[in-house]
């Protein structure tokens, strides 16, 4: 016997609401907006009154459509047709400019708050929305009447309405839809509202932060002004000498602490910035649909102080350090001449005059390039950082890709720019060594290659297993057998009361920070100091800090080692210990003094780049103070491989080729070794390569494909200086390489950075400083050698 069950459909309910109910709501509406004399209580209406006549009309509309489709008595055709037939189209029009005046009145709202000239044109508005609004409600409500008044005395009308309704499909359903979304709508225009006006308190925030930048300017100028004034009065008073040289003492130590500091400012502006997210904001209509604007603020705004501003920040600072030192220089030979003086019972008028006169030469001259570049920080942010812009549709924040080839007249780009954009035609995507540098084609490669590289979005957890700078636990680790035995053999010497220490070196990516922290953990356990610049270290226990001084960090561990045990000292990245106070060279003396004293009492393993030993041999005869060096630039392919198909087996998913076909053992060595040599046996490198060729899919599944875009080398011999510097030192400050170039760097590299930072080869971090994209790094430092 079959059984057979049914399943009983759950029709909705629908509250009854009849067409005369609604009428009357409506008509009580057109009263209130009469009465309505400002522009919040009409929002208000409009948010409260209004969308409740709308949800009114959709419940009056399902209430229709459903007893109509039941052919109940209740619900006659006329209203049938006019609710669900005729009206809608109209009172949805109605909507539409409801929303419409709606959002136009949060615009003014938000505008308001950020230029006042709006207020003066915003009553204008106001009226004018009042106005439309009024004219649609009379011009509904009379078709209604209309309509009514035609089909209710003709009866033969009606009766042939209902034929013709017969024949049709009810299209409330699809009104129904439209309303609900337009319904939705005014939520989402009033939640805009909120998250503009938490944007545009962060634009405040920033401009504020700008403003502070001509404002310590200016007290560094007033400071230096009121001390020249009063040196100038009493120069030459003799009982006011002694005063005067303590003044001058006091000026050449509060003098330093005035003007701009890029680490201050970088972190005030990073913590506004950090509060930007990406938000999605209604800014117009068209044709009846709500255009909305969706952009990633926080990146927007830290892109647009990287290219726009900062680059004005370095050159205010380069000036403010200028006239500070020339300011202490001055002070100084004033102080000394004032001593002499006394010595000697000579008057000093003469002497002092130039150095008064050099200092007020250097400071009105330095004073006015800084008001130029105060003035310019100034113009843009109060131009550009403007909410307006973003919810008007206009240009938000634009870093024009091109931006770094408007170069001056005596630029290298600018000499070949003629015979470039004649020969545009003939471009294609292949370096080429002609006489005329082909720019073009090579930077739309290298944008290709980067894009390709960078932006992976679906593949993030994929990828983030062979991008990690550290092994992700020891499951990840494939320990370097070679390298590993010959520090082995170092150790037991070491323990045998041999002086002894470590330097391991190797290109960048190769993994030394990953070989450091294995093997001291591996043969020295708790027993470890690791020493950073500007962090916390340990020693036996007690805790201390370190700044940029080498020196001063292994002075105390050779103060506080107690001899009881023997700890391993690692300096991993031994090129980042540097800045204006403290140079590297006088840190690498500081070095080497502590391993030819020390090192049989602590274990000192230090890496840095191949590079940068090349560097510094070439000055100090750096390698032969270790012991032992150990090269980890190569991988052995076999360890590749299989360190490699460990991060890929963390990911559970199949590997497999062009044609979906799962990949064999043998095709995945064959791969790997390919990508092995073509980067030199580089263990990083392998590891970032392979995920250029490889593409999550949603079957749980990963493609390998080489479709990776060769870098081209399209750069300048300017550029390549820069990128050898970031390479050496792994980041740069614009005002380092100021500092190194002195005067060539206005004339010949300010538009060469510029270039590689709109490119996206140099990247800029949260402190300011520029580091090499580390998805070009490798062939970068392949440019470099071939250069040399």
């Amino acid at each position: 016997m079959n059984i057979s069950s049914t399943k009983t459909e759950i029709k909705p309910t629908f509250n009854k609401v009849t067409f005369n109910e609604f009428e009357s709501q409506l008509a009580v509406y057109k009263d209130k907006l009469n009465d309505i004399d400002t522009i919040e209580s009409l929002k208000k209406l409009i948010v409260s009154n209004f969308t409740d006549l709308v949800s009114l009309y959709i419940n009056m509309g399902n209430y229709v459509e459903d007893a109509s489709h039941n052919n109940e008595t209740e619900v006659d055709v006329i209203e049938t047709y006019i609710v669900n037939y005729s009206v809608p189209e109209d009172f949805k029009t109605t909507i539409i400019l409801h929303r419409d005046v709606f959002l136009e009145l949060n615009k003014v709202k938000v505008l308001e708050k950020e230029q006042k000239e709006i207020k003066t044109l915003s009553n204008k508005h106001f009226e004018k929305s009042k106005a439309i609004l009024e004219s649609q409600l009379d011009d509904v409500l009379n078709k209604i009447f209309a309509k009514k008044n035609a089909l209710s005395k003709n009866l033969k009308a009606s009766n042939k309405l209902s034929k013709k309704l017969s024949l049709h499909q009810n299209p409330w359903s699809v009104y129904n839809n439209q309303f609900t979304a337009l319904l939705s709508q005014f939520k989402d225009i009033e939640q805009a509202k909120d998250i503009s006006e938490d944007v545009l308190k962060t634009f405040n925030d920033l401009k504020k932060a700008c403003t502070s930048i001509s404002d310590k300017h200016t007290v560094l100028i007033k400071q230096l002004e009121a001390s020249i004034s009063h040196i100038e009065k009493n120069i030459n008073n003799k009982d006011a000498q002694k005063e005067l040289k303590f003044f001058i003492d006091e000026q050449l130590v509060h003098d330093l602490t005035l003007g701009n500091n890029l680490s201050t400012l970088t972190e005030d502006l990073n913590s506004q910035i950090d509060k930007l997210k990406k938000v999605k904001i209604p800014i117009s209509s068209e044709q009846g649909m709500l255009i909305n604007r969706e952009i990633d603020l926080n990146k927007a705004v830290q892109k647009w102080f990287d290219y726009q501003i900062l680059p004005d920040v370095m050159d205010l600072i380069t000036i403010e350090n200028s006239l500070k030192s020339i300011n202490s220089i001055n002070l100084t030979n004033l102080k000394n001449n004032i001593q002499l003086a006394k010595s000697s019972d000579e008057e000093n008028t003469n002497r002092n005059t130039p150095n008064l006169n050099n200092l007020k030469d250097n400071l009105s001259d330095l004073k006015s390039k800084g008001e130029v570049i105060t003035a310019r920080v100034n113009k843009k942010v109060e131009a550009q950082l403007q909410i307006a812009n973003l919810i008007k549709g206009k240009v938000f924040l634009e870093v024009p890709f091109n931006s770094s080839l408007n170069l001056n007249s005596n630029t290298f780009l600018n000499s070949i720019k003629s015979p470039i954009q004649k020969g545009l035609s003939f471009f294609d995507t292949q370096i080429k060594k002609t006489t005329h540098y082909n720019a073009h084609s090579s930077i739309e490669s290298a944008t290709h290659c980067l894009n390709h590289r960078m932006f992976k979005q679906d593949d993030e957890h994929y990828d983030s297993l062979f991008l990690n700078k550290k092994f992700i636990g020891d499951l990840f680790l494939i320990p370097r057998k070679t390298q590993e035995e010959t520090l082995s053999k170092t150790l037991n010497q070491w323990h045998s009361g041999f002086n002894k220490s470590a330097l391991v070196f190797g290109e960048r990516l190769s993994g030394r920070s990953t070989f450091l922290d294995y093997t001291s953990k591996k043969y020295f356990g708790n027993n470890i100091v690791v020493l950073q610049p500007n962090s916390v270290a340990t020693i036996d226990g007690r805790k201390f800090t370190t700044t940029n001084n080498l020196k001063e960090a292994l002075q105390y561990i050779k103060n506080n080692n107690n001899g009881s045990t023997k700890p391993v000292i690692l300096i991993d990245d031994l090129e980042l210990w540097r800045d204006k106070d403290y140079s590297l060279l006088s840190n690498i003396r500081a070095l080497i003094n502590f391993i030819e004293t020390e090192s049989d009492v602590a274990f000192v393993m230090v890496s840095t780049t191949k590079a940068m030993v090349n560097h510094l041999d070439a000055r100090l005869n750096f390698s032969n103070v270790f012991s032992t060096s150990i090269n980890v630039s190569k991988t052995d392919r076999d360890e590749i491989i299989e360190a490699l198909m460990i991060r890929h087996g963390a990911a559970h998913r199949d590997l497999v080729s062009e044609n979906l076909e799962p990949m064999s053992a043998k095709m995945i060595q064959k791969a790997i070794t390919k990508l092995s040599h073509k980067y030199n046996n580089n263990l990083g490198d392998v590891f970032q390569a392979w995920t250029y060729y490889t593409f999550v899919q949603e079957n749980e599944k990963v493609l390998f494909k080489e479709v990776d875009y060769d870098f081209p080398d399209f750069f300048t011999q300017q550029e390549l200086i820069i990128l050898k510097q970031s390479s050496i030192f792994k980041k740069v400050t614009e005002l380092e390489l100021k500092r190194i170039l002195v005067s060539r760097f206005e004339s010949d590299f300010k538009s060469a950075l510029k270039r590689l930072i709109n490119t996206k080869v140099l990247l800029r971090n949260n402190l300011g400083h520029l580091y090499i994209n580390p998805v070009v790094l490798s062939d970068v430092n392949q440019f470099i050698n071939q250069r040399n």
